[in-house]
């Protein structure tokens, strides 16, 4: 859901970092430099020794010149199915913005690529992606040489045919029609793999690198991996270490935003979608409670059908519109005489939460290497933090996939109806264009409310003019209800 960038300073936002949430990709603790400290109080939140300001998601926004573009994530479980008033008493409550984290850059975890390698030699620093998500050609050289498409590569292996690329992964030619078979000669490797979403450069396996974490090929859980994550000093400016290799001394004194791929932000994307800290924020802000119907057609007009399925968050956020209470206030009280708080529920398909498996697995020389963060980064975040289970009790052992990710959201789901019903709404349901026997049908029929004759104020519409249908009959119906009253 997004809520608008405006909303950056609002009340509710949590802008102090105290959601236990808000840090969980942002390890401030961890850097070398000591920038940051805890903050008083009971709460997981850090602030900067140099300003005393809060360190936070925002920060990390502003330190790579990134606008963040408005979208939340659900807060933690029972407090994403309640329209409870954001406090930082409860920092459960507080609203925390969305963040994407720069995923590390090696998907393997090994050093056989790096350890050994002469850094005053030559050596590629940055691959170029394909269409097809594997790394061939070397971009750009630790000389500053670049690779450009039809121009004969500057660092040839033997042999004679031209060639217009360079070195690929292996260590081998890389060549255009016409080539030939060529060997690595003088040029080591950096290892920058497929993990989605890689769009800041790590620099994690450099000699005497502040952090390092080295690897053998006996490592095979990763778990060190993936606190290369949470590093925050990767995000900012001022960062110039000593004993850095000589091709990238001076490179940590901007954000690299966007460093690999040439500002791409980790093509070849992340399941379609741009990269970078905003990933998977496709949505328009969302059109709160208005009588200007300009206003309601114009962000009708805006809207996108693009994304996964979350109909739980959309709920949430529906009600929070209808409701007098923060974050969103414009509703009336919920006994206001004469008032009738309704909420339409519109899908056309079942809820869905991108899992890792098929998408960021992949082979390599016999070795499949598999995302750590279980899915796609999301409105729960990415799922190796378990939050999509929270209060999901359907499965006592609950695996990461597909189905059970849907199964949990359903969950969700449920509670939120009956917890806004409870709240004095009327809801709607419609499921447009839904397969037979889907879960989400009985699901929306189980969740719109009764009318005065215990019938469901469900429909069920399989095509557009079913769909106008549907609307006129709640339109007349909410007006016959409203001249009666």
């Amino acid at each position: 859901v997004n809520v608008g960038n405006d909303s950056r300073y609002e009340s509710w936002m949590d802008t102090n970092g105290v959601s236990p949430i808000h840090n969980e990709e942002l390890d401030w603790a961890s850097d070398p430099q000591a920038q940051a400290v805890p903050t008083s109080g009971d709460h997981d939140s850090y602030e900067s020794v140099a300003t005393g300001e809060p360190l936070t998601r925002f920060s990390v926004f502003d330190a790579l010149q990134v606008e963040w573009a408005g979208c939340v994530e659900q807060r933690p479980y029972p407090y994403h199915t309640r329209d409870d008033e954001p406090t930082e008493t409860e920092p459960e409550t507080m609203i925390v913005p969305a963040f994407a984290p720069d995923v590390p850059d090696d998907l393997s975890g090994f050093q056989k690529k790096v350890q050994g390698i002469d850094w005053s030699a030559l050596h590629c620093i940055k691959w170029a992606f394909r269409d097809n998500g594997t790394l061939k050609r070397c971009r750009r050289w630790s000389d500053d040489t670049k690779a450009k498409s039809g121009i004969p590569g500057l660092h040839k292996g033997t042999g004679t045919a031209p060639v217009f690329s360079d070195y690929d992964t292996a260590g081998n030619w890389n060549p255009q029609p016409g080539g030939g078979s060529y060997t690595w000669t003088d040029a080591g490797t950096i290892e920058e793999n497929i993990y989605r979403n890689n769009y800041v450069v790590d620099a994690h396996n450099f000699p005497n690198y502040p952090g390092d974490h080295p690897f053998s090929e006996s490592n095979t859980g990763y778990d060190d991996q993936f606190k290369r994550q949470r590093w925050t000093w990767k995000y900012f400016a001022g960062y110039e270490y000593q004993n850095t290799p000589p091709a990238f001394q001076g490179s940590f004194t901007d954000p690299l935003v966007a460093d690999i791929n040439n500002g791409n932000y980790g093509l070849p994307s992340v399941g379609s979608y741009e990269g970078g800290p905003n990933n998977q924020c496709t949505v328009v802000p969302m059109t709160r409670l208005t009588p200007d119907k300009d206003v309601i057609l114009n962000g009708i007009a805006q809207m996108q059908a693009r994304g996964y399925t979350n109909i739980q968050h959309g709920m949430s956020w529906g009600w929070k519109s209808l409701s007098n209470r923060e974050p969103l206030s414009e509703g009336r009280p919920k006994n206001a005489e004469g008032n009738r708080k309704v909420m339409i529920v519109m899908t056309d398909g079942n809820n869905t939460y991108q899992t890792a498996s098929g998408i960021d697995y992949r082979a390599d020389n016999g070795k499949v290497h598999a995302n750590d963060n279980v899915s796609f980064y999301g409105a729960h975040g990415h799922q190796r933090n378990g939050r999509i289970f929270e209060g999901f009790d359907a499965i006592a052992n609950p695996n990461h996939d597909w189905n059970t990710h849907t199964k949990a959201m359903d969950e969700h789901m449920a509670e939120t109806c009956v917890n806004v019903k409870a709240d004095g709404i009327t809801v709607y349901s419609i499921a447009f264009d839904v397969d037979n026997g889907s879960s989400v049908k009985a699901l929306l029929e189980t969740c719109a409310s009764p009318n005065q004759n215990g019938e469901q104020l469900y429909y069920d519409a399989s095509n557009a003019a079913e769909l106008a249908e549907a609307f006129d009959k709640i339109a007349a119906d909410i007006a016959e209800i409203s001249i009666s009253r």
